[in-house]
């Protein structure tokens, strides 16, 4: 991803599509944005911060939770 991207470029690598992006802009939540004039731009280290902040991570790494494959 290059330092600086557009909602298109952004969307599929976040598996989501540019009309979320802007709902989320719209809403005031999600990945922050910087807009000069009617353009926006996603920062790679906000992208980054995001990701990071929003992650998740398995704590059932034996395979014998409730949802493990049998």
């Amino acid at each position: 991803m290059p330092a600086v991207a557009t909602a298109r470029e952004l969307a599929p690598l976040l598996g989501t599509t540019e009309a979320s992006l802007a709902q989320d802009r719209y809403h005031r939540c999600g990945i922050p944005y910087v807009k000069y004039g009617r353009r926006v731009r996603y920062l790679r280290a906000d992208v980054a911060r995001y990701l990071a902040a929003h992650r998740t991570e398995n704590l059932q790494e034996d395979g014998k939770g409730e949802n493990a494959a049998e």
